[in-house]
């Protein structure tokens, strides 16, 4: 789980790093509102509360795990990527998928 000072600390090094590299000149203050709102929407999307690991989605589900990757892999299920391997699901995009599929689901039950 990511701490909010560690994604803090991300977007701090990150837009440092874009605004080095791009050569780019902007105000103090417009840097501190452009990390702020990086750091909050980075946050509001990464927050424990809001994901669900693939074990969750498969029991919601009612299928394998298996099934679950391979939905994602498929990209037919938006993830959020965390480091090299470990993905989970947005419960907001879990909820919609769910929706546009409902008649697949309940078919195969």
């Amino acid at each position: 789980m990511l701490s909010l000072s560690a994604i803090e600390s991300t977007v701090d090094t990150m837009v440092d790093r874009a605004l080095h590299e791009t050569d780019t000149k902007l105000s103090r203050a417009t840097v501190v509102v452009l990390k702020d709102i990086l750091t909050q929407s980075l946050w509001q999307q990464l927050n424990p509360d809001n994901l669900v690991s693939f074990s969750e989605v498969a029991k919601v589900l009612g299928v394998s795990i298996r099934t679950v990757h391979r939905i994602a892999n498929e990209r037919q299920l938006p993830t959020v990527k965390f480091g090299t391997n470990r993905r989970s699901v947005r419960r907001r995009d879990l909820t919609e998928w769910i929706d546009a599929h409902e008649e697949t689901i309940h078919s195969q039950t």
